[in-house]
């Protein structure tokens, strides 16, 4: 099994696939990550969040926490600007990547109140198209982040949940990884707020935790 995990930005893997991606690799499958970009990042009132450096070194340890074998960025300096790359562009470098290998699950970022993130999810909907030259993934789905239904579209595909009470540890200290995105007490981006959201979608499948997913195509 081939596992791709396609995230705007450092963290994004983790907060919305993390446990999937922890356990693909735990049951010996091949996990890469592609995140699009990276930058230095300032908080609104213009004071600087984390260098671009502080961003690689934690996407790094994270992946290697995950279990991932593999890990790149597509583009730097463009966090938070991806509504400003054209979107053929951005398509293009995607298609590169998918012809690189076979995979056997895709994994991408589900609707969001974020432009870039919502610059992604098109993205991948345009390059996941069927083309000669490209075996088509067994399963493409979107994930979803803990900020839940704060967005303007309906969320993508069929519900699937992935049983993650195995490897919610393990997502639990890959976020630990991101020490300059993760928010403390009970914010969105909390390990808190992590867990009891994967308790949540626990509940809803029968599961102690779990991690639900849109499955937007499934080839048998």
């Amino acid at each position: 099994m081939r596992t791709l995990a396609i995230a705007p930005h450092p963290d994004d893997e983790t907060f919305g696939c993390g446990g999937t991606l922890a356990r693909r690799a735990r049951e010996g499958g091949d996990v890469h990550v592609v995140v699009v970009t990276a930058a230095a990042v300032v908080h609104p009132d213009g004071r600087p969040k984390c260098t671009l450096e502080e961003r690689r070194a934690e996407l790094a340890a994270a992946c290697g926490i995950l279990g991932a074998s593999e890990h790149q960025i597509l583009y730097e300096g463009l966090e938070n600007a991806l509504d400003t790359l054209p979107l053929r562009d951005l398509v293009t470098r995607l298609d590169r990547v998918l012809l690189r290998a076979d995979y056997d699950e895709i994994l991408f970022p589900g609707p969001s109140h974020h432009q870039d993130h919502r610059a992604v999810q098109a993205a991948c909907f345009a390059a996941l198209r069927i083309r000669p030259g490209r075996r088509p993934e067994r399963r493409a789905a979107v994930y979803e982040l803990p900020y839940g239904a704060w967005h303007p579209e309906p969320t993508s595909g069929s519900p699937w949940y992935v049983d993650i009470s195995s490897t919610l540890s393990v997502k639990l200290a890959a976020i630990e990884a991101y020490a300059s995105q993760r928010h403390s007490g009970t914010g969105p981006l909390s390990a808190e707020a992590v867990a009891r959201l994967a308790a949540a979608r626990g509940t809803e499948c029968g599961a102690d935790q779990a991690e639900r997913l849109g499955l937007v195509r499934a080839i048998e």
